[in-house]
Order: structure tokens, then sequence, then C-alpha cells
């Protein structure tokens, strides 16, 4: 027996689990584009802001 990878919450739980379920989809998509290494190498200003 696995443990499945999604699972479906219901009740008092569900509005806070569809939130957070939608917010990692969200940053993980999101921590794609982003390039972390031209960011720190640029000054703590430019960095601090994320041009």
């Amino acid at each position: 027996m696995t443990f499945p990878s999604e699972y479906v919450i219901t009740g008092d739980a569900k509005n806070n689990n569809d939130f957070f379920t939608a917010t990692q989809k969200y940053l993980s998509t999101y921590a794609q584009k982003v390039n972390m290494n031209e960011l720190m190498g640029k000054d703590e200003n430019t960095f601090l802001k994320g041009n």
C-alpha cells in the first residue's frame, strides 16, 4: 500500500487546503523564473528590489 501523492480534504480545512495548494503551485512556477545567480551578483539594493 502506498500513500497517495494527492488526497481530497473536506470539511473545515478545505478552504485552507485549497489556498495552500494554489500557493504551492504558484510558487513552484514563479521560482523557476527567478535567476538567483543574477540577482545575487547585483548590489544589495537591487537584490532587495528584485530587479
